[in-house]
């Protein structure tokens, strides 16, 4: 078969493409209209235009035919570069590894990026509001989770400013990602620092794989959505996409404790990729401009990114990748930001022994952050401050004795100007004492460092009331100061697996984990709270962030992937953790017991997708989250459904019904700076239908 290209894995040939003419192309669903009445007239329209438009012939994807048909022993060998960051079996990784292929993205009738994460085992997502979600792994979830990074084909969407993700603003399209990797646990040897429980690696499609035109429309009784996308060739080897989207969703039932301006979360990107084959390579030239104007903010960005990638007689390959990305953001209440990231970056990889593999890069990283505080919130000195990263990696993968033992040592170092420099370094053995059987252990050392929201800036947040025995019931406003002494949060993580692909129908994949944490950022008092009388009575309580607490995690996470016949898959998960964390003797921080209780014990999800006719298809999703005890929000059941139909040669549609079980229902609280409060998720419908010329 052919394997699915990964970056920064060599960039394919033209002619592998995967949008061809099969005989019998897969139903497929990507775009969608009301199963209920709309609430807007405007929306019912434009979905009728879409249904009734000519069409011509439904060039069908062939990965995606591919892949349905592909044997869990096949899935094995799909190659993955996120542990390493040079190509490996999926079934050879020495780390916990999920890949969320195509085509699992378009059988779970998801509309968005966060609710296709919901099937990696290891992983909690939980929907704040509308736009907002807390996205985490192994732990510590939050709206402002900051030990997860996050990539969209190399490039970092990991925000400098407050440490963490903003998922409202990478609504990204999702018919145009080939595969989703992501790697619960750190991965700081190849990707850097915040790499600490966890990296997602998204991957988008290649312009060979996508040419033609391809229309997509999505109505529902809660969103609405449109994609097109035109691709096309560039001289007789290279190959080009164009491709634009718009999406409008409905608020949540809230209720809110900001004022909000709009009645939806609505929005729209365009953008462009462009591949072109070499004699020794190939290049890449992508780019995007988007607007989203979410709940409790807006966004404007953009982005260029460019890679060459090179391979040598001598069998090296060597890849050069710089992006420029910038996002502007204005946040309710609290700030408006600029954020311009520059990163340039070169990577090796060669064999120079037998028995060795080696990988090396160096980078640099320019970051200019612009700050202009809100509603009492302050910067400390210069608005504008410029910050650099500088680092290098090295890592060989060894092979001992035979073929079935591999030792991986490898390490990041890196200077940035908060805390100077960090080093990370990484262990990871794996032993195949049969065929198809993996046995893997790793010891890494990971850091989250300090963010600009962390050490410069000052936020002040309502915190509710206290009594003044004089004044009575007045508000107590709180004082978060940046501290610029913070130092960087460090792991030591302890992880072992097993990989058995007991039949070309059955594959088991088990991880166990411990992380030991240190120096974990912790809210302490900064003082006597202050009483303010004019122009009204108000407590003002100041804090400050430092590194007083630590504390260890430890879970387990299985999944069980089984292929009853070539036309029903079934995939299983489970996730446990457990948390333990202490603030150290002299700290003032209450908030260790309550972190504990602020992610899911438990975890369960069960998949299943069956094929009933050639052109008819049925996917279930159940899901089970367990209780989160610190923001009283109670365990829930729930349950997707997806029934796909290839109504013609030009047509194929998809009615999905979301969260029917436990609706409507609470998944997370908003207790950070911004947000709407709290939201409920609840049921709803949509037709999907997606055609291509």
């Amino acid at each position: 078969m052919k394997s699915l290209h990964s970056l920064p894995t060599p960039l394919p040939q033209a002619g592998e493409g995967s949008e061809r003419l099969p005989p019998k192309p897969p139903c497929r669903a990507s775009a969608s209209f009301a199963a209920r009445p709309l609430r807007r007239r405007g929306a019912a329209r434009w979905a009728l235009l879409w249904l009734l438009a000519g069409a011509s012939t439904l060039a069908a994807d062939e990965t995606l035919q591919t892949l349905k048909q592909m044997s869990i022993d096949d899935l094995a060998n799909l190659e993955v570069s996120i542990v390493s960051g040079r190509p490996e079996r999926l079934a050879d990784a020495a780390a916990a590894v999920f890949v969320i292929t195509a085509e699992d993205i378009r059988r779970s009738g998801a509309t968005k990026l966060t609710d296709v994460l919901r099937m990696v085992p290891g992983l909690a997502v939980g929907q704040i509001d509308t736009s907002i979600s807390a996205i985490s792994a192994r732990g510590f979830q939050s709206q402002y989770a900051n030990k997860l990074l996050v990539l969209i084909d190399g490039r970092s969407v990991y925000s400098p400013t407050f440490s963490g993700v903003d998922w409202d603003s990478q609504n990204i399209v999702l018919q145009d990602i080939e595969r989703i990797e992501v790697v619960r646990g750190p991965g700081a040897t190849t990707w850097g620092a915040n790499a600490v429980n966890g990296v997602i690696n998204i991957l988008t499609k290649r312009a060979e794989d996508t040419q033609g035109t391809y229309v997509g429309a999505l109505a529902g009784d809660r969103q609405r959505q449109l994609v097109a996308r035109q691709g096309g060739r560039l001289g007789e080897d290279g190959a080009y996409r164009l491709y634009a989207k718009l999406h409008q969703n409905d608020l949540l039932p809230t209720v809110s404790r900001l004022p909000i301006n709009q009645d939806s979360w609505s929005g729209g990107r365009t953008g462009f990729r462009a591949d072109w084959p070499t004699a020794d390579g190939a290049l890449l030239l992508e780019g995007e401009v988007f607007k989203e104007d979410a709940i409790a903010a807006d966004y404007r960005g953009d982005y260029l990114l460019g890679r060459w990638e090179q391979s040598h007689a001598n069998g090296a390959v060597g890849t050069f990748q710089t992006y420029y990305y910038r996002l502007e953001t204005d946040t309710v209440n609290v700030s408006r930001k600029i954020e311009d990231t520059f990163d340039l970056e070169y990577r090796l990889r060669y064999s120079p022994l037998d028995r060795h593999a080696l990988s090396a890069g160096i980078g640099y990283r320019w970051i200019r952050s612009d700050i202009d505080p809100k509603g009492g919130n302050g910067v400390r000195g210069d608005p504008v401050r410029t910050d650099q990263l500088f680092s290098a990696f090295l890592q060989d993968d060894i092979r001992l004795g035979d073929d079935q033992v591999f030792l991986t040592l490898g390490a990041k170092l890196e200077h940035n100007d908060y805390t100077g420099f960090e080093a990370q370094p990484s262990v990871r053995l794996r032993w195949s004492p049969t065929e198809g059987q993996t046995l893997w252990a790793a010891v890494s050392r990971a850091v989250r460092t300090p963010s600009r929201g962390e050490s410069d800036i000052t936020f002040l947040q309502p915190f509710g009331t206290v009594n003044v025995p004089i004044l009575g019931n007045i508000p107590l406003i709180v004082q978060l100061t940046g501290n610029p002494d913070m130092m960087s949060e460090e792991l030591l993580a302890y992880e072992a697996g097993f990989r058995w692909q007991v039949s070309p129908r059955l594959n088991i994949d088990t991880a166990l984990y411990l992380h030991d944490y240190d120096k974990l950022r912790s809210t302490e008092l900064a003082g006597a709270p202050t009483l303010i009388l004019f122009p009204a009575p108000t407590l003002v309580q100041p804090l400050t962030a430092l590194n007083k607490m630590s504390g260890q995690t430890h879970g387990l996470e299985v999944l069980v992937d089984y292929r009853y016949d070539d036309w029903w898959r079934i995939q299983g998960a489970y996730t446990y953790l457990h948390m333990d964390l202490k603030p150290d003797a002299d700290s003032t921080d209450a908030t260790s017991a309550l972190i504990e209780k602020e992610s899911p014990a438990h975890q369960l999800s069960l998949r299943s997708s069956m094929d009933l006719s050639d052109t008819l298809e049925f996917d279930l999703w159940l899901r089970y989250v367990d209780d989160i005890p610190a923001f009283a929000i109670d365990r829930y059941l729930t349950l997707d459904a997806r029934l796909g139909w290839r109504a013609t040669k030009n047509l194929q549609l998809s009615l999905v019904g979301r969260n029917l079980l436990d609706s409507p229902r609470m998944e997370y609280k908003d207790f950070g700076l911004v947000g709407t409060g709290n939201s409920e998720v609840e049921r709803e419908f949509y037709l999907m239908a997606e055609w291509r010329f």
